[in-house]
Formats: C-alpha cells, sequence, structure tokens
C-alpha cells in the first residue's frame, strides 16, 4: 500500500493593503511637516535617534522623521500616541485621528479637480 502525505499548506489569514491606498496614505503623508536627522556618525538604532530627535527639538505630533543612516534612510511619523513606520501609517491612515485634516483637505483637492 502506498502512503501519501497531506500538505498542511494553508493561506496566509491577514489580507494585504492595497498598493493605491499606500498611494493615497503616501500622498497624505506628504502635506505634514518633514525632519531629517543624520545618524550615520551613532551607534544607536535609527528608532533611539529619532526619539532623542524629537525630544532634543521638541517636536510636536504629527511630522514625518527620516534618519539617514550609512546604508538605508528610516523613516517614521510621530503621533500623539507614540512613533511608528511610516509604511504602517501610510497603509492604515485612517487609524489616525490626527491625519482626519489632512484626509479631508486631500478629499477636497480631489473633488476640485
Amino acid at each position: 500500500m502506498k502512503s501519501e502525505s497531506i500538505s498542511t499548506i494553508s493561506s496566509s489569514p491577514r489580507k494585504r493593503k492595497s498598493v493605491k491606498r499606500k498611494r493615497v496614505g503616501y500622498r497624505i503623508l506628504n502635506t505634514i511637516p518633514h525632519y531629517r536627522v543624520d545618524n550615520a556618525d551613532s551607534k544607536s538604532k535609527a528608532v533611539t535617534r529619532a526619539r532623542k530627535f524629537i525630544s532634543e527639538e521638541k517636536i510636536i505630533p504629527s511630522a514625518v522623521i527620516e534618519v539617514t543612516g550609512k546604508k538605508k534612510t528610516d523613516k517614521f511619523f510621530w503621533s500623539k500616541a507614540g512613533l511608528y513606520s511610516l509604511e504602517h501609517v501610510a497603509a492604515n491612515y485612517t487609524g489616525f485621528p490626527e491625519l482626519n485634516e489632512h484626509i479631508k483637505q486631500y478629499n477636497e483637492m480631489l473633488n476640485a479637480k
């Protein structure tokens, strides 16, 4: 008798965010203040450097912080609830109440065209 192996590969239960949604999120995020920090000489992580920069400069929430390192640039969104990856915020921009005004302005701009 020949034995058969059953594969238990299942599809991921998570749903991917659409590319269009992320594009809209990035367009909305381009309307808020951006800050750039150099982290090339430091041995600290990018998120640590971003937090230190925010406390030193006393930056108010709703800002994008770009931390440039030796090899890559990490981007973060500073909100009232904390520091988030920019990619996460672009995909889930409706979950951040401080972006509501920017979302309204973006929608008005689209309707005006």
